[in-house]
């Protein structure tokens, strides 16, 4: 997924030449939020050392609640 390995490489920047750590990432400024690209970016960051930045998943609506309820996969990949 070219939007999650975008990301990351965003993230990895951020530390190798600023010294931040990204807390957080929202998902709803670079795609729209979904199970299958959210576990691809999950999976992206832990696999490049980022375990600690969380995802936020989305807001704007209940309907994520019961999408997460309903898709554990997905609410395991989002913290927030």
């Amino acid at each position: 997924e070219l939007t999650a390995r975008y990301l990351v490489e965003w993230v990895a920047g951020a530390k190798s030449e600023y010294g931040l750590d990204v807390d957080y990432l929202g998902i709803w400024n670079e795609k729209a939020s979904d199970s299958n690209f959210v576990q691809v970016l999950r999976k992206t960051l832990n696999q490049r050392g980022h375990q600690g930045t969380k995802l936020v998943v989305k807001d704007g609506g209940l309907d994520i609640c019961n999408t997460l309820l309903n898709d554990k996969k997905y609410a395991d990949a989002v913290d927030i």
